[in-house]
């Protein structure tokens, strides 16, 4: 069994760590970036369509995401601990 809030907040923390490992690396390394998110689609050139997102817009990606996953992590430990019953 789960515990629904620890495994939600691993969850969210987890996601927000990713994003701004991604974003830092990003801004300090933007060709080896592309290459890398390319690299999650296949090669395709899906990093062509990126544009660099200012502070603010960034920080309110970053408050979804951890909103999002922490959601998603309850709902999947609730369901998870209901279906092992």
């Amino acid at each position: 069994m789960f515990d629904k809030n620890a495994f939600a907040n691993a969850a969210a923390i987890l996601s927000g760590v990713a994003y701004v490992v991604a974003y830092i690396f990003g801004i300090v390394a933007p060709t080896a970036f592309s290459y890398w998110f390319d690299a999650q689609f296949f090669g395709a050139e899906i990093s062509k369509s990126l544009s660099t997102q200012p502070i603010p817009n960034a920080l309110g990606i970053l408050v979804t995401l951890f909103l999002t996953s922490w959601v998603v992590g309850y709902l999947f430990a609730a369901l998870y601990n209901n279906f092992r019953k």
